[in-house]
């Protein structure tokens, strides 16, 4: 009788523990907000993120424009293998910027800019979040600009 009480209140006990690893997370409450791909982004404010849905194959485009000109810090959040490429159409020509892991640009106001996302070969879809931040470093003195 003494076994199986020591089974039994060793299974308890082994349930116990399992159970109390076993907490759901809580989500991340950020403090900024998140866009989506699928609305142009008009005049945003000085920190927020864009998430664009991947898909294995294909570019998935944000468009963007800032209301003054700045100096921005945009950085990858996760998926660091995609592709992320800014795009800025001239009146004869389209000038491209490659952003490897993250960088500093200074934009011009009132201008849209097509900021597109591609999987770049990755077996599954994925989300993947791009961070904007905009910075206090004048304009006018910084290079490079787009």
């Amino acid at each position: 009788m003494k076994t199986k009480t020591y089974i039994s209140v060793s299974i308890l006990f082994l349930l116990i523990l399992l159970f109390a690893d076993c907490k759901k997370n809580d989500p991340i409450e950020e403090d900024f907000p998140i866009y989506s791909t699928f609305e142009d982004i008009v005049n945003p404010p000085d920190v927020f993120e864009v998430m664009y849905k991947l898909r294995t194959y294909g570019d998935i485009e944000a468009r963007m424009k800032f209301d003054t000109n700045a100096v921005w810090y945009i950085e990858k959040v996760n998926a660091l293998s995609a592709l992320l490429w800014i795009e800025r159409q001239y009146t004869d020509s389209i000038a491209q910027f490659i952003i490897n892991s993250d960088t500093l640009i200074g934009f011009e106001g009132n201008v849209f800019y097509s900021f597109l996302a591609n999987n770049n070969n990755y077996f599954e879809d994925r989300n993947f979040f791009v961070k904007y931040t905009k910075q206090t470093i004048s304009y006018e003195d910084f290079i490079p600009k787009f």
